[in-house]
């Protein structure tokens, strides 16, 4: 499942060339999560995304984006600081639930604040 996880994230061969042992959760997890070298690694992802919504135009609503940022600028915080993905017990990744809620959020902020037909028609009634 390991090595499925490491082809799926292109970094099978990153691994190997790194770690020279067979996949183990604890270092798979670090490269695809809290690798900042890594440019497929979450960290990397959480960094990326406040700079490319910087560069999109402004929303129709100006403060519909800032949580997001500071959100992902935590997250990746939280990250690094726990350097990587903690398992609990019960096989449970809790920051990667948040991460995976905050992409979720990330989306939907970024699909109403852009591709919105509503607010589009609502402007070209004036």
């Amino acid at each position: 499942m390991m090595e499925l996880l490491l082809q799926q994230n292109e970094n099978l061969i990153t691994y190997r060339r790194h770690y020279r042992t067979t996949p183990q959760m604890k270092s798979v997890l670090e490269l695809v999560a809290s690798s900042v070298q890594n440019p497929k690694s979450l960290t990397f992802y959480l960094e990326q995304i406040p700079e490319r919504l910087h560069e999109l135009p402004p929303p129709v609503e100006a403060d519909a984006l800032a949580p997001l940022l500071l959100e992902a600028k935590q997250l990746r915080s939280r990250l690094l600081e726990q350097k990587g993905i903690q398992v609990k017990e019960d096989r449970k990744l809790p920051l990667l639930d948040e991460i995976r809620d905050f992409l979720e959020e990330t989306s939907d902020a970024v699909s109403s604040a852009y591709f919105s037909h509503t607010a589009l028609r609502a402007r070209e009634d004036f």
